[in-house]
């Protein structure tokens, strides 16, 4: 989940001469949150604030965690270009069935157009 490269560009970018005296070799490096952990930094803060959450709210809290992975993953699918706004999260992001009513509303409309007696009502 990190973003090391943007980092990189960033300080090549911003000073060249601050790269030239620091060594990015020689930069800490922070490994990323694993899903366990960042569940429980959840968990830390939502008690600290007096805060509950059912299961499934817990489960899409974590899955907006991991929303950039999932909008990076679709970029790199799609091909999206240079000139494309970059960073705009869609909700396929953070849910890939998240119109999913809407798709259980077209099975159920063609589950009883055939009963007979259903135009009536």
């Amino acid at each position: 989940m990190g973003y090391a490269d943007q980092m990189r560009e960033m300080f090549r970018k911003s000073n060249p001469g601050l790269a030239r005296r620091f060594a990015l070799a020689d930069a800490f490096q922070f490994a990323d949150y694993s899903a366990d952990q960042l569940g429980q930094i959840l968990d830390l803060k939502m008690q600290e604030q007096g805060v509950q959450a059912t299961s499934q709210a817990r489960e899409v809290a974590m899955q907006v965690f991991f929303a950039k992975e999932a909008y990076k993953k679709r970029a790199a699918e799609t091909r999206l270009s240079d000139t494309t706004v970059q960073n705009i999260l869609e909700p396929e992001d953070f849910d890939p069935h998240y119109n999913r009513h809407l798709e259980a509303v077209a099975q159920c409309a063609g589950r009883v157009q055939d009963m007979i007696g259903v135009n009536e009502i």
